[in-house]
This record gives C-alpha cells, sequence and structure tokens, in this order.
C-alpha cells in the first residue's frame, strides 16, 4: 500500500552525528533535536519616551509587542534504537502514516523485527521503499540488508530534496550478480549540500519478476527524522516574556527556553534570546561648507580659519537643550585645527554632546591644491654630440639621461622627453639634430618644460665584401669579332644611412669602362662613395675568352616546298643545295647534310616533310647545327576523263509512276599516289544517290578524292522521259503541278495533253479544252492556278464537260557557274601562326525571277566563315538561295599551305666538343 507523507521545514536544524557498527544498534547526541521557529532576531531599537509606572525614577518606553519565538522537536524516539533512523519493521501496516514510509509492490510481513517482501506480477511495475525526510549531510550513506533467492534484478538508490525532486541513481548493484543469500549493502547517497532528505531504494527487473522469494531488511540511514507528526508520545513546552514590557534606557535581552521531555524522562533544553535597545535622542550637528585652499607660495600646505558648526538637541519629549551642547573638533592628520594644512584633503570631525553624553558628528573637509610647476633651469641643458654606432646603422642607441628638476612638495617628479622626429625616446637618434621637448610634471600635474638638442653624425665609410666579387668570365662577342663588349654592371654597395652611394670602376688597361673588353684579364679597380664622402676600394677581373663557331643563320633555312613530279608520281627528284657558312678564324667550313629519313641526300625526297640536319665544322671542329626541313606535297589529283561519261537515258518506270529506280553504279578513277580513291555522287535535286531519278534531267557531281584530299570533278546526266499515256475519269483530273521552264522563265510552257475518253459506242472522242484565262491552250502557263474546262463530245454531240487546275510553281534555283569557283590558295599568315586569316568574299548568282539572292558559305571544319583557315584544305559549301527558297549548292577549297620554317633559337645550341678517333682501314681499288 501508499500512504502519503506530511513534511515539516525547520528552520534550524543541527546534524546529528550517528554511529553504528550493526543495524540493530545506534547511538545518537539528542540535544540538536530542539529547533527554534523566528530565531535569532533583528535586534529591535524604541526611543525612550516615558517614567517606569511603577518607579518614576526610571527613563525608558515601554515595548508594547514583538513576534514570540515558537519551536519545534525532532527528537522523536524510534524504539529501542534511539533518534537514529533505523527500519526493522515492527509496525504493523495501520501504522505506516506515522511513519511516513512510502512503499510500492512490497509486502511487509513477519513478527519481532520482520521484513519485507517483493511483491510484483511478471511484467508489472517497479518495487520500490521511500523513507521519512531525514536531516543528512554529505558524508551520509544508506544501508540495507538483501535476501536474494532468485531471479536477474538490480537495486538502484536515489535522494529525493526538501522540494520533492528526485535525483539520477546515486549508486546501483546487481543483486543477482550476489548469489543467493543474505547480502549486508551501503550505498553512497552523494548529497549535494547538508539539509533534509527522503532516500528512495528501487528494485528494477531485466527478467521475470519472482512472487515472494527476494527479501528486504533492516535500513538504517545515519541521520534524524525531521518530519515532527511521523511520531507521537513525548512532552515539549517553550517559555519566555510576553508584551509589553517596561525596558529602561539602554540594552536588554529577553530569554525563551524549549524543554522537551522523552519518554524515559529525560528532559532536554534549547534558548532562544532576542536583544531590546531603548535609546535617547542624541543632538543633531551640521558642519560648515567644505574649505578649498591653494598651498601658500614655496610651501606644500595653507593657513586656513575654521568656523564652528551649528547643532541642535530636542529628547524625545520634545525639550529644546541645544544650549547646554558643547562641541569639539579632531583633524584626520591628529595636528591642531590652528595648525596649517597640508595639500590634500585633510578630514575634520565636528562632535556636538549633550549633558547624558550622547553625541552628534559630521565631518568637513578642507583641500590644499598645488599648482606651482616644478623647478629647472633650462639654458643648463647643452647639447648632446654623438656619432653613428657602426658600419650597418645610420644611427646613435646610447641612452640619454633625463635632467632632474624640484618641486615645493617634494614627491615624484617625472620627466618626460618628446622626441621632434615622434620616436620614442628608447629609440635610435638619427644622424642629424633632433629636439627632445623635456616636460617635468609633479604629483599634481603641474609641469615646467625645457628642450635640449641631440646631434649625431655619420662617419661609416660604405659596406662592401670584396670578397664577394668573383671574376667575370666572358666569350667573344661573336663570330666577327675577337672581344667582348657586354656592359659590367657596378656593384652596389650598402651604408649606414643609404643615400646614394656610388661606385666608379677604373680600368688596368686605361681604357673607359664601356670600351669592349679585350681577349684576356682586364682589372677593374672600384670605388665606393657614399654621400659624406666616405669610401671603400674592392677590385675585380674580367677574362675575355674566343670559343666562336662557324657562322650561319639558321633562321634563313626557309622550308623547301616541293609538288610531286607528275600524276604518276608520289615523291620529288630535285636535288637540295648545301648552305655556305662563315667562319671569325677563316679556314675551310664543311656542310654535311643529314636526312631524317636515313637516305641518301641525292634520293627523292618523299611526299610529306623530311627534316635535314646541316652541320657546319671549322678547321678547329667548332661546329653550328641548323635544320632545314624539305616538304613535298601531294597536288596531283585523282585521274579521270570526264568526257567518257556521256548522258543515262531512262523512262519512268510504269504508267502510275513519273519516275526511274534503276541504280547508277559510280565511275572508278586512279591516282599517282595509289591508297583509296573515293568516287562521291551528289545529285542536283540534293537526293540521296539510291532515290529514284525524276521526270527530267538530273545532275550528279562525281566528286573523286585521294588520301591527300586531292579532288577531280565531273558531272553526269540521267535524263527521264514519261511516256505513259494519261487515264481518263473526271475524279482522276488531278491538278497540273508544274515548275518554272528555266532559270530566266518565271512561267511554264509545257503543253497540256488533252485526256482520252471512252466511250461505249466507240468511234472518235474529241476533247477540246478551254483556259480561264482566255489564252490559247499553247500558250504558256503562268505561275499561279489557271483552270481548264475539258468537253468531250462523242459523234452523237452528247457532252461531258470536266475541269482541271494547272498550277505552276517557280522552282528554279539562283544561277551559278559552280566550275567558275576555282581553289583559293593562300600561305600561313607567320611563323607563330598555323593559319590564314584572310577573308573569303561570296560569290554572286542570278535568278529568273529577280529579288534578293542570299549566299550563305558553310565550312567542313564547322567553323565560323570569318575564322582563321587551318593550314590543309577546307571545302566551303555556298548555297545560293532566291526568294522562294530555291537553292543551288556550289563548293569551293580554301588550300593553305605552311609555308613557315619551323623556330629555333639557335643561340640555345652549345658546342658540342668531341675527340676524333682514328680507325685503320684498308682501301680497295678495282680496275
Amino acid at each position: 500500500m501508499k500512504t502519503s507523507t506530511l513534511k515539516v521545514n525547520l528552520l534550524k536544524i543541527l546534524t546529528c552525528l550517528l554511529f553504528f557498527t550493526s543495524f540493530s544498534n545506534f547511538a545518537q547526541d539528542p540535544l540538536d533535536c530542539i529547533q527554534f521557529n523566528d530565531c535569532p532576531q533583528s535586534d529591535i531599537t524604541i526611543c525612550a519616551d516615558t517614567y517606569n509606572p511603577e518607579n518614576s525614577s526610571e527613563w525608558g518606553a515601554i515595548l508594547q509587542t514583538w513576534t514570540v519565538p515558537t519551536a519545534g522537536q525532532t527528537c522523536i524516539d524510534n524504539g529501542s534504537n534511539g533518534n537514529a533512523f533505523f527500519m526493522d519493521f515492527t509496525l504493523n501496516e495501520t501504522l505506516l502514516g506515522k511513519d511516513c514510509w512510502d512503499f510500492e509492490y512490497i509486502q511487509r510481513v513477519g513478527t519481532n523485527g520482520g521484513y519485507v517482501k517483493l511483491f510484483s506480477s511478471n511484467g508489472g511495475p517497479n518495487s520500490y521503499i521511500i523513507t521519512p525526510y531525514l536531516y543528512l549531510d554529505t558524508s551520509d550513506t544508506a544501508d540495507i540488508v538483501v535476501t536474494y533467492t532468485d531471479g536477474t534484478y538490480k537495486l538502484n538508490v536515489y535522494y529525493i530534496d526538501d522540494d520533492g525532486n528526485q535525483s539520477g541513481i546515486q549508486d546501483s548493484v546487481q543483486i543477482n550478480s550476489l548469489g543467493v543469500g543474505d547480502h549486508p549493502l551501503s550505498f553512497d547517497l552523494n548529497i549535494p549540500e547538508d539539509g533534509s532528505y527522503r532516500v528512495k531504494y528501487e528494485f528494477v527487473y531485466t527478467g521475470s519478476k519472482p512472487s515472494g522469494t527476494n527479501l528486504a531488511d533492516k535500513i538504517g540511514i545515519d541521520g534524524v527524522i525531521v518530519d515532527g507528526d511521523c511520531t507521537a508520545g513525548i512532552e515539549f513546552t517553550v517559555s519566555g516574556p510576553e508584551p509589553p514590557q517596561f525596558l529602561t534606557v539602554g540594552d536588554h535581552t529577553l530569554d525563551y527556553t524549549a524543554t522537551y521531555t522523552g519518554p524515559d524522562g529525560t528532559v532536554y533544553t534549547e534558548t532562544c534570546s532576542l536583544t531590546i535597545h531603548v535609546i535617547d535622542n542624541a543632538p543633531v550637528i551640521t558642519c560648515p561648507d567644505p574649505i578649498t585652499a591653494t598651498a601658500d607660495p614655496n610651501l606644500c600646505a595653507a593657513a586656513v580659519t575654521i568656523p564652528t558648526p551649528t547643532a541642535t538637541d530636542t529628547n524625545c519629549s520634545g525639550t529644546d537643550l541645544t544650549a547646554n551642547l558643547t562641541f569639539t573638533a579632531t583633524r584626520s592628520d591628529g595636528l591642531s585645527i590652528s595648525d596649517a594644512y597640508p595639500f590634500g584633503v585633510t578630514t575634520i570631525t565636528h562632535t556636538a554632546t549633550d549633558d547624558n553624553g550622547n553625541t552628534d558628528t559630521c565631518q568637513q573637509t578642507v583641500t590644499v591644491t598645488d599648482n606651482q610647476g616644478p623647478v629647472f633651469d633650462c639654458t643648463s641643458l647643452i647639447d648632446i654630440i654623438r656619432n653613428s654606432d657602426s658600419a650597418t646603422v645610420c644611427s646613435n642607441s646610447e641612452a640619454v639621461t633625463a635632467p632632474v628638476a624640484t618641486d615645493n612638495c617634494d614627491g615624484s617628479i617625472t620627466a618626460d622627453g618628446t622626441r621632434s622626429d615622434n620616436a620614442a625616446m628608447n629609440d635610435p637618434w638619427p644622424v642629424g639634430t633632433t629636439t627632445i621637448t623635456w616636460t617635468f610634471t609633479d604629483t599634481n600635474n603641474n609641469e615646467t618644460i625645457c628642450t635640449q638638442d641631440v646631434v649625431v653624425t655619420d662617419n661609416q665609410a660604405p659596406v662592401f665584401d670584396c670578397t664577394s666579387l668573383s671574376d667575370i668570365i666572358r666569350n667573344s662577342d661573336s663570330e666577327t669579332v675577337c672581344s667582348n663588349s657586354d656592359s659590367v654592371t657596378a656593384p652596389v654597395a650598402t651604408d649606414n644611412c643609404d643615400g646614394s652611394i656610388t661606385a666608379d670602376g677604373t680600368r688596368s688597361d686605361n681604357a673607359a669602362m664601356n670600351d669592349p673588353w679585350p681577349v684576356g684579364t682586364t682589372t677593374i679597380t672600384w670605388t665606393f662613395t657614399d654621400t659624406n664622402n666616405n669610401e671603400t676600394i674592392c677590385t675585380q677581373d674580367v677574362v675575355v675568352t674566343d670559343n666562336q663557331a662557324p657562322v650561319f643563320d639558321c633562321t634563313s633555312l626557309s622550308d623547301i616546298i616541293r609538288n610531286s613530279d607528275s600524276e604518276t608520281v608520289c615523291s620529288n627528284s630535285d636535288s637540295v643545295t648545301a648552305p655556305v657558312a662563315t667562319d671569325n678564324c677563316d679556314g675551310s667550313i664543311t656542310a654535311d647534310g643529314t636526312r631524317s629519313d636515313n637516305a641518301a641526300m641525292n634520293d627523292p625526297w618523299p611526299v610529306g616533310t623530311t627534316t635535314i640536319t646541316w652541320t657546319f665544322t671549322d678547321t678547329n671542329n667548332n661546329e653550328t647545327i641548323c635544320t632545314q626541313d624539305v616538304m613535298v606535297t601531294d597536288n596531283q589529283a585523282p585521274v579521270f576523263d570526264c568526257t567518257s561519261l556521256s548522258d543515262i537515258i531512262r523512262n519512268s518506270d510504269s504508267e502510275t509512276v513519273c519516275s526511274n529506280s534503276d541504280s547508277v553504279t559510280a565511275p572508278v578513277a586512279t591516282d599517282n599516289c595509289d591508297g583509296s580513291i573515293t568516287a562521291d555522287g551528289t545529285r542536283s535535286d540534293n537526293a540521296a544517290m539510291n532515290d529514284p531519278w525524276p521526270v527530267g534531267t538530273t545532275t550528279i557531281t562525281w566528286t573523286f578524292t585521294d588520301t591527300n584530299n586531292n579532288e577531280t570533278i565531273c558531272t553526269q546526266d540521267v535524263m527521264v522521259t514519261d511516256n505513259q499515256a494519261p487515264v481518263f475519269d473526271c475524279t482522276s483530273l488531278s491538278d497540273i503541278i508544274r515548275n518554272s521552264d528555266s532559270e530566266t522563265v518565271c512561267s511554264n510552257s509545257d503543253s497540256v495533253t488533252a485526256p482520252v475518253a471512252t466511250d461505249n459506242c466507240d468511234g472518235s472522242i474529241t476533247a477540246d479544252g478551254t483556259r480561264s484565262d482566255n489564252a490559247a491552250m499553247n500558250d504558256p502557263w503562268p505561275v499561279g492556278t489557271t483552270t481548264i474546262t475539258w468537253t468531250f463530245t462523242d459523234t452523237n454531240n452528247n457532252e461531258t464537260i470536266c475541269t482541271q487546275d494547272v498550277m505552276v510553281t517557280d522552282n528554279q534555283a539562283p544561277v551559278f557557274d559552280c566550275t567558275s569557283l576555282s581553289d583559293i590558295i593562300r600561305n600561313s599568315d607567320s611563323e607563330t601562326v598555323c593559319s590564314n586569316s584572310d577573308s573569303v568574299t561570296a560569290p554572286v548568282a542570278t535568278d529568273n525571277c529577280d529579288g534578293s539572292i542570299t549566299a550563305d558559305g558553310t565550312r567542313s571544319d564547322n567553323a565560323a566563315m570569318n575564322d582563321p583557315w587551318p593550314v590543309g584544305t577546307t571545302t566551303i559549301t555556298w548555297t545560293f538561295t532566291d526568294t522562294n527558297n530555291n537553292e543551288t549548292i556550289c563548293t569551293q577549297d580554301v588550300v593553305v599551305t605552311d609555308n613557315q620554317a619551323p623556330v629555333f633559337d639557335c643561340t640555345s645550341l652549345s658546342d658540342i666538343i668531341r675527340n676524333l678517333i682514328l680507325k685503320p682501314y684498308v682501301l680497295i681499288v678495282i680496275q
């Protein structure tokens, strides 16, 4: 069962230190179990205003009321174990309300001590025990004896504070790990501070909960019960004075005593005291105003006259006793009131005293200020003369000692220097004159200012490490000169004061410094001079050597551009002439060529690029090497006799078809370089080559292309004739759709064949046509729709009338002679560009119906028409379009040749020095 707990908060609880050696024997100090409420209280102060009604000679006051202290106790006796909290379950269930316990799923059983049995069905809530409120300190522990039988569970311990808040788990033990039997357990409570708490024991199962097996007994905690209603059977009284009370002037103590009598007759007491102050009114004093004065000349003090304060004295009955007051004054520095007052603040304490010795005080301040500056003779500050510190420093770092001034008030006098260059006083002093402004300041911030100059002179020569001047090693300038004209850069010295430092060189051959340096060794004497004419002198050698190879301008070797010899040869057999070099030392110079294809120099040059490496060698075996490319282009187009292509004559396939579907075989061409030769056909109607051929003439443009993209173009006509008679039926008279005749005519002159009708009587059937434009039937048909009214008449003059439309469309493409588009031959722009950026002008076509004709070019490399043209062949497809969107398409090639020689800095080619190895050989002469 569960019971509610009544908790009493006590204002004063003294901790009992309980010591026990077993669960059935505790000791305590019961004197700390009485607690007073409203004690201690603040002192009570009242004004004397009457005589004692029972003794007219006593002056004081009547205290009408005050808060009388009350008391409570925690001296409850818990049976044979005294006041230490101990539970052995001797009480039955009906007394739980007095014990202030809380149980859940626990059954208390047994006699003569008893025990608790953990009781819960499987899957039910946890069993727990909660003690009454106890006064505990931070070191207290909680004890229990657990008898384990079976099951898997653990025991958690918590504390509950004075406001009913439960803590987290403070200690825990897995009971089943202890084994079967009785286990005395002790737990740390970790109380945060001394005070009133309850303790909770919680049994948590992780499996099935056994019923009526495991037991808990003998809960002991080192504390005292603080809930006064948890037990009964004691006597408790409180004694002390009751209001009102007459009290004389002065201090009084009111004592209260609480007495506790335990069940065994032992009496314990506790006392509470209140303090009452009865006072008589003191005088009221008013101080003179604060005084501020300036220190007398050359002194650090001032003579000051102090006025007398004013005061009043009225007792609690209202009687004026001011005339009987006496006044005294005391200075904070202990001197007489009439003595001079020092610099700073001096406090005077004025006291007014009445006949009964009651006093009142006030304080007055006398403030003396110092407005006299420190004393110093500025004319005693002479200039400070110094040199720069060293060869690397353009300043002097010696400290300047501050001058010392005196002051009327002594104390600490500071001398702060401010430099005219705004640098810190401990910074180095620069070359030149720096003015120090000295400011002398006393402790009262009075100042005296003087100036002084620091003059620093630069006497350090420029700094240069002569050993760093290594020899200058050079070669003769060129293949024609035996000297070196490179200028020599003057070395740079440093100087402590920076500024302009000159470095003047004098040559050992007395020549000017900018004259060429002869082969051999020339010594330079360098003189470094700073702006203050300090000098440093060093020497340096210039050594010139002649190591010039034969002279040849490799950039003059342009590419040799050649074409293949003929349409039957895939190479070029022209010879290549060796270039000629010169040498500064004259003598015989050879020029040997080596081909990149390892062929002999007189062999034919294959299509492509062959690189010749020219080696020029002088008599001293100095070599110059250059390269030159021989570029042979296959410009021979495939061979085909265009005149051998006769017209292909064909009829439409049937009376229902107006075209011919026979295939056309591509012709075969030959080429000088063999390889794969393609024959691509393009139809003038832009249809695929395997599409049917329409009635009329369709021109095939055959393009023969070899592996080097050389092309030969021929044309061939496919002519299809319609020889099928029309089929007549009025419903079969479809519109006659025609195109304008040619590129120069905006009409169609084809005749319209009269339809042939059959007749049940046969005979001759005429078909006469009348045009809606009233023109003759053999006149040209204008662009647009013209209606023919056919009248079929048999031999009996019966007539049948039908109508048929002739619709003429302008489908004539703009006129342009594609064969007039010759190849555009160009070279690459420069040695750094592998393309040609010249623009290509669009050709101009004409049209039968006039109007605007556009010429749009599409490049085979898909680039924009204004983009540079790459080396090689780029095909432009020109599309001429009239206002009726008829198109004529032609192609034109832009052929760009790279005629730029490779770029190489021959000066980067250092000499290759090798030894000549002579090997024996046998000369065989055959005659």
